[in-house]
């Protein structure tokens, strides 16, 4: 992969050459004075930070950032909201706040924007010169009354003998290197070097192993350059894919005024089946308050449904309960219980609020071609996208967000694993009609139902017939929120799960969403889902022929319209790391998609997009592969967690053997 040449960008806060640093214009004055922090923080007891009476509070601060691995978190190419960086490291908010607010105000870090925080050249030289950093640890060996010696000296700006500070040769050295984001030398710092005798260096560090901090400082010229070019109207952010995942990801983009544009492949937001509702833990519920405008964010509460916790478990046959429970059991004290339910198509919908002149529909990507070389300038790389119509649109950064059947992750990654489980699900809808409630029973309209069709002993046992399962729950939606959204008629929702060949394999059918190159227009993607639609109701009408006319009521009375038949697609748990990429990347289905029988598809996918915005946000949308690839490290290990619970659920749920022994998936 080419190196970025970084652009800066204009308007930047972090890179104007006349206000970022006062070491522009004083670099003599700017060098000596890093030199004397370093020699101050490393005369300090180690017991500094705990003594504020001491009146040294930037080497307290230092240390403490150093302790925690802090400053290596912030970017060297720009700058990072403190919230972030206290999630990175692992500390509390509030006291990392408190820390950094007083590294900014001693001058040891830089804060460009409000609640951000930038390197200076102090910071950066302990992050990019390692063996610097060591050299100040080093000098706990010399004599303290030579050390405090010689920081006396440098604060007075002379030496005993009367020459200029020999500090000032130490630090000077590092005047030949590029300043942090992009304020680099010119003639009148390399005029300023100074002409102290070596031998004053020599005299006050008697340790010859030790290096002087000049050679030091050297090596951590150009390591840390300017930002690339941010994204603009003419080189926004593309989006491919008008999912829940990529729409979050619009709408955190729109909170902070990042351009972007969002293509999908389908004709229309409702142009097939999307009905099915969603279950968002409370992970979920706070990437949603952190990400969505405000007003998006209280339309999204307000339409949620009335959440009722608690499970019943029926017998197929005899329709009789077999156990119940109130509440969310261990998973609710271990905080694993939903905090909202929410309609899949009104949240779609609500996701759209404020960005309709943004989003394309009938826009299959074809192929896309990504510019990571930027040595012939022009801004920075970014990337060019062609879709089956053969338009075609520029951007600054692409993410992928069109699912299982991307187009993006071939490209990007082409042998990334994603296994087929060999069971497929059934999703639909049943409006809650007095009908429903004379003939379903009456605890199972309560909260979730679980009905578990084991196969019998024998042909268990000797043919291998795995169980199916279904799940009910019903969606209710209180007045207060009809009287103030469009919401759809109460309804059950149910998903029926099992092996393919429950479902004779399908009967032909696929998942209804379109694959590449196979876009079609308007009318014949909506005929198309309809006939798909028809045939996934027979099959929850077939599998199910057998069981309780209580039970199977569910299906008899389902809208038929609203049934979508899905083949069950899972990446592996442990995802195999990737080279990352300065201008592309994944999230979502197109890039962990799993079992549905975990019920945290969505909710990973929603904090993808939280997590990649808050990493866009901090580039401007111009991230460096560095950025991208500390996203996609965090997106693997979140990931990881929710495949795993996801197989665990596809082996009480359908038998599932281990995602590691399914045969590949291959794309039709």
């Amino acid at each position: 992969m080419s190196k970025l040449v970084r652009q800066p960008a204009a308007g930047s806060p972090s890179t104007s050459p006349d206000d970022a640093y006062e070491v522009v214009q004083h670099p003599q004055s700017k060098l000596l004075e890093l030199t004397t922090r370093m020699l101050h923080l490393s005369a300090l007891p180690d017991d500094s930070l705990d003594r504020p009476d001491t009146g040294s509070q930037e080497p307290s601060c230092v240390r403490w950032l150093l302790s925690r691995g802090v400053l290596e978190h912030i970017p060297g190419d720009g700058f990072i909201a403190c919230s972030a960086l206290a999630t990175s490291v692992g500390v509390p908010e509030e006291q990392l706040s408190d820390v950094v607010g007083a590294a900014i105000l001693c001058g040891f870090l830089r804060g460009p924007v409000a609640g951000h925080v930038a390197h200076t050249r102090s910071s950066a030289s302990l992050v990019f010169c390692k063996s610097f950093l060591g050299w100040l640890r080093g000098t706990s060996s010399v004599p303290m009354p030579i050390l405090l010696e010689v920081l006396s000296a440098t604060l007075a700006g002379e030496t005993g003998d009367g020459n200029k500070p020999a500090t000032s040769n130490m630090a000077l050295g590092g005047a030949t290197g590029s300043f942090p984001n992009g304020v680099r030398h010119d003639g009148s710092l390399a005029a300023a070097s100074s002409d102290d005798a070596p031998a004053n260096v020599a005299t006050t560090f008697p340790n010859k192993s030790q290096k002087p901090p000049a050679e030091h400082l050297d090596g951590v010229s150009s390591q840390v350059q300017p930002p690339l070019a941010p994204a603009s109207d003419e080189r926004p952010v593309l989006i491919i894919g008008a999912g829940i995942s990529g729409l979050c990801l619009a709408q955190a983009l729109r909170k902070v005024g990042i351009p972007f544009k969002v293509f999908e492949r389908d004709s229309a937001i409702d142009s097939r089946p999307q009905g099915y509702r969603l279950k968002l833990r409370q992970d979920a519920e706070v990437a949603l308050a952190e990400s969505l405008p405000q007003d998006v964010y209280q339309h999204f509460l307000a339409s949620c449904a009335i959440l009722a916790v608690g499970e019943t478990d029926f017998n197929p046959f005899t329709g009789e309960v077999t156990k119940s429970r109130a509440g969310g059991g261990l998973s609710g004290k271990l905080g694993l219980s939903p905090s909202h339910t929410v309609d899949r198509t009104v949240f779609r919908s609500i996701l759209m609020k404020g960005i309709e002149d943004r989003v394309f529909f009938s826009r299959q990507l074809a192929s896309y071609t990504a510019n990571e070389d930027q040595s012939g300038g022009g801004g920075g790389g970014g990337v060019v996208v062609t879709f089956t119509d053969g338009e075609r649109a520029e951007g600054r950064f692409l993410v992928g967000a069109d699912g299982l059947h991307s187009v993006v992750r071939p490209g990007l990654l082409p042998e990334h694993r994603i296994k087929d489980t060999g069971a497929a699900c059934v999703y639909g809808k049943t409006p809650l009609t007095p009908e429903l409630a004379a003939r379903f029973p009456e605890k199972g309209l309560r909260w979730m139902t679980v009905v578990a069709d084991q196969a019998p002993m024998l042909q268990s046992f000797h043919i291998g017939d795995a169980p199916a399962t279904l799940l009910t729950e019903p969606t209710r939606f209180s007045e207060e929120s009809r009287a103030r959204y469009r919401l759809p008629q109460d309804y059950v929702y149910w998903v029926l799960i099992a092996p393919q060949t429950r479902f004779g394999a399908g009967g032909g059918l696929t998942s209804p969403t379109p694959k590449a190159g196979n876009s079609t227009g308007p009318n014949q993607q909506q005929t198309a889902a309809a006939v798909a639609a028809e045939a996934a109701a027979r099959l929850s009408l077939a599998v199910t022929e057998e069981w309780h006319p209580s039970l199977r009521s569910v299906f008899e009375l389902q809208d038929t319209r609203q049934a979508t038949f899905v083949p069950i697609i899972s990446s592996v748990p442990d995802i195999p790391a990737w080279e990352p990429s300065a201008v592309v990347t994944l999230l979502g289905d197109a890039i962990h998609p799993m079992s549905p029988c975990g019920g945290v598809g969505a909710q990973t996918a929603i904090c993808d997009a939280a997590a990649l915005a808050k990493v866009l946000d901090e580039a401007r949308g111009s991230p460096s592969a560095g950025d991208v690839g500390r996203f996609e490290e965090g997106m693997r290990r979140r990931a990881r967690g929710s495949i795993a619970q996801s197989e665990i659920g596809s082996k009480t749920m359908f038998g599932l053997g281990s995602l590691e022994e399914c045969k590949p998936w291959a794309s039709n």
